[in-house]
C-alpha cells in the first residue's frame, strides 16, 4: 500500500499537506488503519472517504493514535 494513500489524495488535498501524510497504511480484512500527522487531524473524514471511495473492498477507517513506548 506504500504511497497509494499519497496517489489517492491527489487533488483532494495540498502538495504540503500531502507531503505531511504517512505513505503507508494497514489493511485487514475490510478495515484500513491508518496515521495521520496532528495538523491533518480536522481533515480525517475527508481522508476516510477518500479511501472508501477509491479502495471497493474497505467498510471502515480506523486512525491510529500515536503510540510511543515508556522506557522504565
Amino acid at each position: 500500500m506504500a504511497k497509494l494513500l499519497k496517489r489517492l489524495l491527489q487533488g483532494v488535498l495540498l502538495e504540503p499537506e500531502i507531503s505531511s501524510v504517512f505513505s503507508s497504511f494497514d489493511i485487514i480484512g475490510d478495515i484500513a488503519i491508518i496515521k495521520i500527522p496532528d495538523s491533518l487531524l480536522i481533515k480525517k473524514k475527508l481522508i476516510g472517504d477518500t479511501l472508501l471511495k477509491n479502495i471497493p473492498n474497505l467498510r471502515s477507517i480506523f486512525f491510529a493514535e500515536h503510540v510511543g513506548r515508556r522506557g522504565i
